[in-house]
């Protein structure tokens, strides 16, 4: 596992306009609100992860701050360096992420709103 931090992009980007896509959840751990999670892709040509996440991604380009509505579809807030800030964002996006059927019936992790 690699850990991502989206400051080092800072000096000519602004992070209410970056967003990282990981499948496992502590990768973006230093940037929770930025974080959309991701199942694993397995080799299942009826897998619709990328599909759903691209209609994701589309709903965030007119976002003021994609950390508002990722940090409202996923039930996050930003790290302030507590454990128990920390617990409850994995707690909660572990829960926000449940999944659908495709039409391949491979389970697609989408925020608790639908996407």
């Amino acid at each position: 596992m690699y850990l991502k931090d989206l400051k080092i992009l800072e000096f000519n980007r602004n992070l209410c306009e970056l967003v990282i896509v990981d499948n496992t959840v502590a990768s973006f751990y230093l940037n929770m609100e930025n974080g959309v999670p991701i199942i694993d892709f397995e080799g299942n040509p009826n897998d619709r992860a990328l599909f759903h996440l691209t209609v994701y991604l589309k709903s965030l380009l007119y976002e003021e701050d994609v950390r508002d509505k990722i940090s409202a579809d996923f039930g996050v807030r930003p790290v302030s360096g507590a454990k128990a800030t920390a617990k409850h964002n994995e707690t909660t996006v572990r829960a926000s992420m449940k999944p659908k059927e495709s039409q391949g019936s491979l389970p697609i992790v989408t925020p608790s709103n639908g996407y």
